[in-house]
């Protein structure tokens, strides 16, 4: 540091500290009237232009680029669409528990429909050929008849599958005819069971592009609890 006790022309108490000439820390020599951080650049490099890439080495890049490439996107495709299916059938599983839990809890119907794709407005679709991938409606289904009516309240409304999926009602196990419920919808009573007979399950099936070899079932029995089968039998539309 510069004394400020020294005047100008006058001389300093050896062993006074102040910042050397040179170099930029505290020292013990006579001091000069302006002390200052050194007279050249205090430790600061000047760094040699860095080159970028020569034209082998882009080249080479590309080529491994390239390859890594072509070696992981069709994985990548089929990870997506794996991903995207499980998840529409998490999506399912998750409606009919809350289903079953609303309709306990409430202690009436509610009831899952296929939507009309028609409508932007949540109704239920009837026609038992048509699929449920236009998505689904779930409603306090007061006087029990399968229809979204204008007093009835509607508590979850799904939208249309993504990625061109599809999901259909399949047959029962026992016997192999369509039941109502997975046809056209999924009744759960205000004891959380199912109006499905007893013995059955109702089935529905998502499927993609890939067929019946990625095909996701979702069972629903009497008493109310799904499952899930991931190598069902049969084929997708």
């Amino acid at each position: 540091m510069y004394n400020r006790n020294i005047k100008p022309g006058s001389t300093p108490q050896k062993g006074s500290p102040f910042i050397c000439r040179l170099m930029p820390f505290v020292c013990t020599k006579n001091p000069v009237i302006s002390p200052l951080v050194g007279c050249k650049l205090p430790l600061v490099e000047i760094c040699k232009i860095t080159n970028g890439f020569t034209l082998i080495e882009l080249i080479v890049t590309l080529t491994i680029a390239g390859i890594l490439m072509a070696v992981a996107a069709p994985n990548m495709g089929n990870f997506i669409k794996d991903q995207r299916l499980s998840g529409q059938t998490n999506d399912l599983v998750g409606d009919l528990n809350f289903a079953r839990s609303e309709a306990i809890k409430r202690s009436t119907n509610i009831t899952i429909c296929k939507q009309d794709s028609a409508s932007t407005a949540p109704l239920c679709n009837t026609t038992a050929a048509t699929p449920w991938s236009a998505g689904r409606v779930i409603f306090i289904d007061t006087n029990g008849d399968g229809l979204v009516d204008t007093a009835e309240i509607v508590l979850r409304n799904r939208e249309i599958l993504a990625g061109n999926n599809t999901l259909t009602s399949a047959a029962t196990t026992t016997p192999t005819s369509l039941t109502h419920n997975a046809a056209n919808r999924i009744v759960y009573t205000s004891t959380g069971l199912t109006t499905v007979n007893t013995g059955e399950e109702a089935s529905l099936r998502f499927c993609d592009s890939r067929g019946i070899n990625k095909a996701i079932d979702v069972q629903i029995n009497s008493t109310g609890r799904s499952r899930i089968d991931r190598t069902p039998a049969g084929t997708c539309p």
